[in-house]
C-alpha cells in the first residue's frame, strides 16, 4: 500500500453555536479511492471546503505529500495539485462543452500573460495541444460529439461527466467529488463507477462524498463515516458496514441520507 498523499488531523470548525466538523482526523493512500459517506448534517461538504481552503479551520491542519496546506488561498491548494467539485454542477453554462473542458489546464498553462494577449507562438502551440487532450477527455466520456455546443443544454449527467474531464484535464493529484452520482440513474451511476476506476488507474487519488452506498461500497478502498461533525468509523468497506456504531448512526438514519 502506497504512503498517505493527504493527511487530515484534528480538523475543527464552527459557524456560531454549530460545530460542523469536530477534531476530524485520517489519511488518504495515495492512488486509492476514499469515499466520506454520513447523513446529510454530517459535515461532509464542510469538510470538502475546509480540505480546499474555502473555509478557514477554527483548529486542525491538512497536508498534502507532506506539506502543510492549510492557511493557503484556495487558488494556491488547486496549484499543489487538488481539484474540487461540487454537489451541484458548476459548468460555465454559456462556454462550449471544449472550452469548459479546457478551463481545468490553467493549472499547467506556462504562457505568459503578455504572450497570451499577444497570441505569440508558445501560446497557440499550447492552446493546439489543450485543445486535442480536452477532446480526448470528451471523447472518454462519450461527448466529443456536443464539444461545439454550450454547456447548458448537456442533461445533468452530462454536466456530472463535463466537470470530471475538467478534473482530469487539470492533471491534479487528488480529485475530490462531491456527490457525483447525484440526480443518475442506475445505468449512469454504474457508468460513473467504471470511469472513477478508470480515474483511479491512472494514478490519481479520489476522494468522493457520496449518499448511493451501492456506489461507495463498490469502488472504494476506504470508507470516512461522518456524523455530527465526527469521524465514527474509518476503514476497509467491509469492515464498516459490520460496524455497530455506523449501523445505529447512519443506516438507521435512513431517512436523513
Amino acid at each position: 500500500m502506497k504512503g498517505p498523499v493527504l493527511r487530515v488531523e484534528s480538523l475543527s470548525k464552527a459557524f456560531g453555536g454549530v460545530q460542523a466538523v469536530q477534531e476530524v482526523t485520517f489519511s488518504v493512500a495515495a492512488g486509492s479511492i476514499c469515499a466520506v459517506i454520513g447523513p446529510n448534517g454530517a459535515g461532509k461538504s464542510t469538510l470538502f471546503n475546509l480540505l480546499t481552503n474555502l473555509y478557514p479551520p477554527d483548529r486542525g491542519a491538512v497536508f498534502l505529500r507532506g506539506q502543510r496546506i492549510t492557511g493557503l488561498r484556495p487558488w494556491q491548494v488547486a496549484q499543489l495539485g487538488i481539484f474540487r467539485t461540487f454537489q451541484t454542477s458548476r459548468v460555465f453554462p454559456h462556454m462550449t462543452v471544449l472550452d469548459n473542458v479546457m478551463v481545468g489546464a490553467h493549472r499547467w498553462s506556462r504562457a505568459g500573460l503578455i504572450e497570451q494577449m499577444l497570441g505569440m507562438g508558445r501560446t497557440r502551440s499550447e492552446e493546439a495541444a489543450m485543445r486535442a487532450r480536452a477532446f480526448a477527455l470528451l471523447e472518454v466520456f462519450g461527448l466529443s460529439h456536443r464539444a461545439r455546443d454550450p454547456a447548458e443544454v448537456l442533461p445533468l449527467a452530462g454536466q456530472k461527466y463535463l466537470e470530471l474531464a475538467r478534473a482530469l484535464m487539470s492533471e491534479a493529484e487528488v480529485l475530490l467529488l462531491d456527490e457525483p452520482a447525484a440526480g443518475m440513474n442506475d445505468a449512469e451511476t454504474l457508468e460513473l463507477a467504471q470511469f472513477l476506476r478508470a480515474v483511479q488507474e491512472t494514478g490519481r487519488t479520489v476522494v468522493v462524498v457520496e449518499h448511493n452506498l451501492s456506489l461507495v461500497m463498490g469502488i472504494a478502498q476506504q470508507v470516512v463515516v461522518m456524523d455530527a461533525g465526527r469521524v465514527i468509523a474509518d476503514g476497509v468497506p467491509e469492515a464498516v458496514q459490520r460496524d455497530p456504531t455506523v449501523i445505529a448512526a447512519y443506516f438507521g438514519k435512513a431517512g436523513r441520507a
